[in-house]
């Protein structure tokens, strides 16, 4: 039996195991990594315990995941899409990296800054995704905390900033070695689409 503990070795194993389950003769199956098991592929954290990815799983490739996990002793969706309603505006699907291009499944790895934007979010309501923000942080490229926050409004665009809000990236230059994550008043995020499907943006231009 597993301990339903996965690192990045494990996840690259049981991925290529997800793919052998798959049929065989089908355009491939894709996933876009986020959160911890991106983190752990990379080798930015030890292990997490779930593999998020933020494009739907269908029903096949539920199955093939569930396979995996009746042969491991992992939880049924050790494999899921639960961040998929959580996917940045900004995301788009050309500026991930390929992790794995198996014959019945692609994996790509969402860009880090758009994982650090992610976890920012994460924190308004729990505070255990600092230590991963710290990780990422020196792998991101912002140029400075201000841009961090401006770009996090970006690709939360429901979101409203509010007086509190921190400054701009024209009104700050300094680069701390952590940006502090800050309060902001919530709207309610659009419906996710019926076909369960998460729309990237695509590239104008």
């Amino acid at each position: 039996m597993s301990d339903g503990i996965l690192d990045g070795d494990r996840i690259r194993a049981r991925l290529a195991e997800v793919a052998a389950a798959l049929p065989a003769g089908r355009p491939p199956h894709r996933l876009i990594l986020v959160g911890g098991s991106l983190l752990a592929w990379h080798g930015l954290r030890d292990s997490t315990r779930d593999v998020d990815s933020v494009v739907a799983l269908d029903a096949t490739l539920r199955q093939a995941v569930e396979t995996v996990a009746a042969r491991h002793g992992l939880a049924p969706h050790w494999l899921n899409d639960h961040a998929r309603p959580f996917a940045p505006q900004t995301l788009r699907e050309q500026d991930c990296d390929l992790l794995a291009d198996l014959p019945a499944l692609r994996v790509l790895g969402a860009p880090l800054d758009q994982v650090f934007l992610m976890k920012l979010h994460a924190t308004r309501v729990r505070t255990s995704d600092v230590e991963d923000m710290v990780a990422l942080w020196p792998r991101t490229g912002f140029a400075s905390t201000a841009q961090a926050v401006d770009l996090y409004y970006q690709a939360f665009r429901w979101l409203r900033r509010t007086p509190s809000s921190p400054p701009t990236s024209r009104t700050s230059r300094a680069r701390p070695n952590m940006p502090s994550p800050r309060p902001v008043n919530l709207r309610r995020p659009g419906p996710v689409p019926s076909d369960g499907e998460v729309r990237l943006p695509s590239r104008e231009g």
